[in-house]
C-alpha cells in the first residue's frame, strides 16, 4: 500500500462581496472576466488561480500565495529616521525584473490579452526574487483594437486618453513608465 504524501501549501483567499452596495450586476460581470482571463492565462510569473467559486452573497477566489512583496516597495523606500523617501534600484535589478515583465507580456499578448493595469503596485516580487503579475481586472482578450478609458493615471497610454483605440503596445508604454521609475 502506497503513502500518500501531504506537502503544506499556503494559499489566498479573495472573497468579492455581491452584496456589496457599490457593486453593479456590470461590476460583478467584471470580476467573473477576471476570473476567466486568468484561468486561460498560465505562466509561472502570473499569479496561478486555483479555483474560484460563488454562492448567494460572494464570488470566491482561491490563489497561490506569492509570498514577498510589492515592486513599488522595492522600487520606493522610506529612511526610518528622516522620514524621506528615496526611489530607484540597481540597474541589473531594474534589467532582470523588466525582463521578466517584457517576457510575460509577450506571452499575455500572444493569447490575445492586454493587461492594461501594469505599475508596480500589481507586479509581486516572490521570495524568490521573481516578479509575479497580479489583478487582471483591467485585462481584455482583443484581436486588433479596443475604445475601453482605463488605467492608472500615471501609466496610462496617450492611445487611451484619447480614445484613439489601442492594443497591445499600451502595456509597452506602462512598461516603460515602470523602468524609468526604477532607475
Amino acid at each position: 500500500m502506497q503513502e500518500l504524501a501531504l506537502q503544506e501549501q499556503d494559499f489566498a483567499l479573495k472573497i468579492q462581496s455581491k452584496e456589496d452596495m457599490n457593486r453593479t450586476k456590470d461590476c460583478i460581470q467584471a470580476i467573473k472576466e477576471e476570473i476567466h482571463i486568468m484561468e486561460q492565462l498560465n505562466h509561472p510569473f502570473i499569479a496561478e488561480l486555483l479555483h474560484s467559486y460563488e454562492d448567494e452573497g460572494n464570488i470566491y477566489i482561491l490563489m497561490g500565495v506569492i509570498k514577498g512583496c510589492e515592486l513599488w516597495e522595492v522600487i520606493h523606500k522610506e529612511d526610518e529616521d528622516t522620514g524621506e523617501w528615496t526611489s530607484g534600484i540597481l540597474e541589473d535589478d531594474a534589467k532582470f525584473y523588466s525582463l521578466c515583465i517584457a517576457d510575460t507580456l509577450r506571452y499575455i499578448h500572444r493569447e490575445k490579452y492586454i493587461w492594461r493595469d501594469l505599475k508596480p503596485e500589481n507586479v509581486m516580487i516572490d521570495s524568490e526574487g521573481y516578479p509575479i503579475l497580479c489583478d487582471f481586472g483591467l485585462a481584455k482578450h482583443v484581436t486588433d483594437k479596443t475604445y475601453t478609458f482605463c488605467g492608472t493615471p500615471n501609466y496610462v497610454a496617450p492611445e487611451i486618453i484619447d480614445l484613439s483605440g489601442h492594443g497591445a503596445a499600451v502595456d509597452h508604454w506602462a512598461l516603460g513608465i515602470v523602468i524609468y521609475e526604477k532607475v
